[in-house]
């Protein structure tokens, strides 16, 4: 029931024009809706725990990483040991991308 829910979920974001992936903190890919070759989770999960040591230096906590490129945004928001990744269009996507993330936190 949890992985359909997920798959549920992610699905309902790309509905609404945000493509998607689950990826578990150790780079295991668990659902997308994204065209991901099979280096990309690992690279993604990599990327996340650079910037947690780094935050972790100045005493902070990390809450979402943005890379912007020409016209889309690459957001990748932690939830609990998994990463929820996304491609949005506008910046405003990614409320809906935090509020999925909230969801997800209580069935992951």
């Amino acid at each position: 029931m949890l992985m359909a829910d997920t798959e549920t979920i992610l699905t309902g974001l790309k509905t609404k024009g945000i493509e998607c992936a689950l990826i578990r903190k150790d780079g295991l890919l668990i659902y997308s809706t994204l065209t991901l070759d099979e280096t990309t989770p690992n690279i993604i999960s990599a990327l996340t725990s650079i910037t947690d040591e780094l935050m972790h230096q100045i005493s902070d906590k990390q809450k979402e990483i943005e890379v912007s490129i020409d016209s889309v945004y690459f957001v990748v928001l932690p939830i609990n040991s998994y990463l929820l990744c996304g491609v949005v269009k506008e910046r405003d996507a990614k409320k809906e991308m935090r509020a999925v993330a909230e969801q997800l936190k209580t069935l992951l």
